[in-house]
């Protein structure tokens, strides 16, 4: 297993103004740092840290002139993992309160600095945090090393017995547990954390397992109590806009994306997400706002969809403006050059071209584009994102060139192995449009796998449980559909000593959730399983080659309320030049999970 180096050999430093960008780089050379980079913009420093791997990252917190701030930046790398746990990150200010000390902890900010601060309290500061990294070593190595087994251990271990850095240790835990579909356990992770440390991100992971448990009503109270406390966390907005659309409902779904993108208005995902909602339930105005702004905001991103470019290429056609049009191609194109060409962003390319020749009038060779394109739905990698623009795109066909009742059998194919939820099946809906008898088909669709899998599970109760489920499982096979797959996992888990062949199937089972659950993964760009609001990095861990290792037992779990107390908390240092009225001269130690009217340690 590798060792990590404990040294700052490699920096970021992520400053706006250029006098300060260079006073604080030649204090990093003085503190032994061998090669620091630095940049200006927020857009800039998410790029490198998209390709490259740091020691440390040096971020201001305020960019004047830029509505991004470095929180946003910080937030987004830990949405979408892209942090090493191993990174240090420091936030610098010109001025902090206790409130922003609080939040930083909660971020995972290993140290909060204060404008001016001297080279020795730099200096001081990478010491503590190397410390706390050397200390956390063996959590991050089992990471690196693809042992999520070891890494989980050791890290509840820690939240257990209270040790230095425990919350943190208790939040990777339970993000592992997520990660492992094992939502109950990471349930009481959370909620143990939540009752020692109450802070919105834990009891936000509480509704993310509710969530992943199925029971979006308790998640939305849940999300919805800390509104009423935070009522501008975005993390609650975006993670209420997700459990609102797994419940169908999207146009509130829509108001509260919008909002978490209001609130994190430098944020690619944010942004990508609510003008995805925006196109098939805003209005066309609003849509194309939020298209422009993510397409302008993040298109040099890794974090960047190549989809924002055709949902606004869609817009340009019904708006008339076939110069935009030709603009979103070359863009397009741009991109794909840029991040290199894939079978979907060759899909998303052909879908341009044909909205193209609808606008030049080349209504033969669009029609017999877009039939090609159709017949990719047979296709393996054919997901949720095709087919809502391939439904859109039959949407604009002429009746006389295509009539639409010779598009029902495709789209019963697309119903049956997409059609995995209500919600899943009302976004293709949406799509699809005027396509009335195409709409009404989709739901017929959707409403013979859920009768399939009620049949299923009701056989299962019986004499014949591994008959029902052998059918299930076919039938699933036929489809492709992934809520069928699941299905059948979850009850071979409940009447496995019913089941001889209880062996052979669990693996069909797990072979066609591998190839068939991956299309259905997002709704209308939210990614229902995996990335969440609130959730923490797991970077360095390839769960490809982990995810059929189990985690050890939690049995420990169970045992949470007998765990001693938390002890020292997890150290978070402020530079003595803050105001002796927010906090004393030196380093202030707070819990990360602490806020205001807490005392601190």
């Amino acid at each position: 297993m590798a060792r990590f180096v404990y040294g700052i050999r490699r920096a970021l430093l992520i400053e706006g103004n250029e006098l300060l960008r260079n006073v604080s780089a030649g204090q990093l050379r003085d503190a032994g740092v061998a090669e620091v980079l630095g940049v200006a913009r927020i857009a800039q420093a998410r790029v490198h840290l998209e390709r490259e791997r740091f020691d440390l990252v040096l971020c201001s917190c305020e960019f004047q002139g830029q509505a991004e701030s470095g929180q946003d930046l910080l937030d987004e790398l830990r949405r979408e993992h892209l942090l090493s746990p191993d990174t240090v990150f420091m936030m610098v200010s010109s001025e902090v309160t206790y409130q922003q000390v609080a939040e930083a902890g909660e971020a995972s900010i290993d140290s909060y600095l204060v404008r001016p601060y001297t080279t020795a309290v730099l200096m001081e500061r990478l010491d503590t945090c190397i410390n706390r990294r050397r200390e956390l070593s063996p959590v991050f190595e089992a990471l690196e090393a693809n042992e999520p087994g070891q890494a989980f251990a050791l890290a509840l271990s820690r939240f257990q017995q209270g040790q230095r850095h425990g919350v943190y240790c208790g939040r990777l835990a339970a993000e592992m547990l997520l990660r492992f579909n094992r939502p109950e356990d990471a349930q009481l992770v959370f909620a143990r954390i939540d009752e020692r440390h109450p802070t919105a991100w834990a009891a936000l992971g509480v509704a993310r397992a509710q969530s992943a448990c199925g029971d979006l009503v308790a998640a939305r109270q849940t999300i919805q109590q800390v509104q009423s406390r935070e009522p501008q966390s975005a993390d609650a907005h975006e993670l209420l806009g997700q459990v609102l659309i797994e419940h169908g409902e999207f146009s509130q779904a829509l108001m509260h994306c919008l909002r978490a993108a209001e609130l994190t208005p430098g944020c690619v995902m944010r942004s990508q997400i609510a003008a995805t909602l925006a196109f098939y339930f805003g209005d066309r105005a609003q849509s194309t706002g939020m298209l422009e702004h993510a397409c302008r905001l993040g298109a040099r991103s890794r974090l960047f969809s190549g989809l924002n470019w055709v949902l606004l290429a869609f817009l340009r056609l019904d708006a008339g403006d076939t110069k935009g049009l030709r603009a979103v191609r070359v863009d397009l194109n741009r991109h794909t050059e840029r991040v290199g060409a894939d079978e979907h962003l060759v899909f998303l390319q052909g879908v341009v071209d044909v909205l193209q020749q609808w606008s030049q009038g080349a209504g033969d060779a669009a029609l017999q584009a877009t039939r090609t394109l159709t017949l990719q739905v047979d296709q393996e990698n054919f997901s949720l994102e095709s087919a809502n623009l391939l439904l859109a795109l039959w949407e604009r066909v002429p009746e006389a060139l295509w009539p639409e009742v010779q598009r029902l059998p495709i789209a019963q194919s697309i119903g049956l192995r997409l059609g995995v939820s209500k919600a899943v099946t009302e976004m293709m809906c949406a799509a699809a449009g005027r396509q009335t008898r195409v709409v009404a088909t989709l739901r017929q669709s959707q409403q013979i796998i859920a009768q399939r899998g009620q049949q299923a599970v009701q056989g299962s109760m019986g004499s014949e449980a591994e008959s029902a489920l052998t059918q299930l499982i076919e039938y699933a096979e036929t489809t492709r559909n992934a809520r069928l797959f699941e299905l059948a996992g979850l009850t071979l888990k409940r009447r496995g000593d019913r089941i001889k062949s209880l062996a052979e199937l669990t693996e069909r089972v797990w072979l066609g959730m591998t190839r068939h659950a991956k299309g259905v993964s997002h709704i209308a760009g939210v990614q229902r399983a995996g990335r969440s609001a609130s959730g923490v990095p797991l970077r360095g861990w390839r769960d490809e080659g982990a995810i059929r290792q189990k985690l050890p037992s939690l049995e420990m779990v169970a045992a949470m309320s007998q765990a001693p107390a938390e002890g020292p908390a997890d150290a978070l240092f402020v530079s003595p030049s803050v105001a002796p009225s927010a906090l004393q001269a030196g380093a202030l130690l707070v819990a990360p999970a602490t806020r205001p009217g807490v005392a601190a340690t």
